[in-house]
């Protein structure tokens, strides 16, 4: 299986700056599928006459590949052998560039790599406890609600889809609120890979449960709903959803894990990669995503601390 890196949250295009650039990535993965190689275009930056680029996890060399000098070529950068911790997997690529005699690179010509993709091997496991179902990339999100619902379960449904909307930030999963036809209990179909199903129907089984006898099983939502829900959908998508090791899980009381942040945070508080630049006029590319947010910014400023050091004239 290949995900574009746009669909797992990361941007398609990776810049290395200055003859030593690097790059933290963090690459989500799906139940019974590992990470197999990086996939890329090349595109050069001018001058250059050779270079490696070196894949590194907690300082153990994981792939070194030399780095095409054409334009437009394909390079693949093997992941095998990467350590998974929590559904993903978390890499420093380097870049180590060499110009040509007598010339140098250039700020404005970084080395890109566009079109990224990230190949998996194995097959993909069903979710069978409430842990597990929601998967680490999420292209597509239904919540199915009766043809006409309560206010509870109404309220319900928009605390889901906001939750997730949140919980999966730059993945922008499709999140679709479709009726249960009258006797209908479930979803109609099954869902596709990377796709999820989430009934919320008013009822006698209190909380979440797995339903579905083969594929994919679908998540019911249940009880009184209401206030008193509220925990449940907390748990789906805050930290402690890994204790739900049942196909069932019920909850009393759990605020909601959903924390913006506020008008001063840190990159690494907005899901932002460590940087890094070696060169004559060193530079680094900061994205921000007003999803991370969840409110309009402007007037953005970034504070640089840590110390410099200056050659001293000969």
């Amino acid at each position: 299986m290949t995900l574009a890196l746009s669909d797992i949250g990361s941007s398609s295009t990776m810049a290395f700056y200055g003859l030593d650039g690097t790059i933290q990535l963090s690459v989500p993965v799906p139940r019974g599928l590992t990470p197999a190689a990086l996939n890329a275009i090349v595109e050069p930056p001018i001058n250059l006459r050779s270079g490696i680029i070196t894949v590194t996890q907690d300082e153990r060399q994981i792939a070194k590949v030399n780095l095409p000098t054409t334009d437009q070529a394909p390079i693949v950068i093997p992941l095998a052998g990467t350590q998974v911790i929590n559904d993903s997997a978390t890499v420093l690529l380097r870049a180590h560039l060499v110009p040509q005699e007598g010339f140098c690179v250039y700020p404005w010509s970084p080395l890109r790599l566009i079109n990224g993709t990230v190949g998996y091997t194995g097959v993909e496991q069903p979710p069978t406890t409430v842990a597990h179902f929601l998967p680490p990339v999420l292209r597509k999100l239904t919540i199915f609600v009766p043809e006409s619902p309560s206010a509870a379960e109404s309220d319900t449904a928009i605390r889901v889809a906001t939750s997730a909307a949140a919980h999966y930030g730059k993945q922008n999963p499709a999140i679709d609120v479709v009726p249960l036809k009258e006797g209908q209990a479930g979803p109609p179909t099954p869902p596709s890979p990377q796709e999820r199903q989430i009934v919320v129907k008013e009822g006698p089984d209190n909380g979440l449960s797995l339903q579905g006898a083969t594929g994919v099983p679908w998540l019911l939502i249940s009880g009184p709903l209401g206030p008193s829900n509220a925990s449940d959908t907390a748990l789906l998508f805050s930290e402690l959803s890994g204790l739900a090791l049942a196909s069932k899980a019920v909850v009393t009381s759990l605020q909601s894990g959903i924390q913006l942040p506020g008008d001063t945070t840190t990159l690494r508080e907005l899901g932002q990669p460590v940087v890094n630049s070696t060169g004559l006029q060193p530079r680094v590319v900061i994205g921000l995503d007003q999803t991370r947010f969840g409110r309009s910014i402007h007037s953005v400023r970034v504070h640089l601390r840590g110390p410099t050091l200056r050659r001293r004239p000969r």
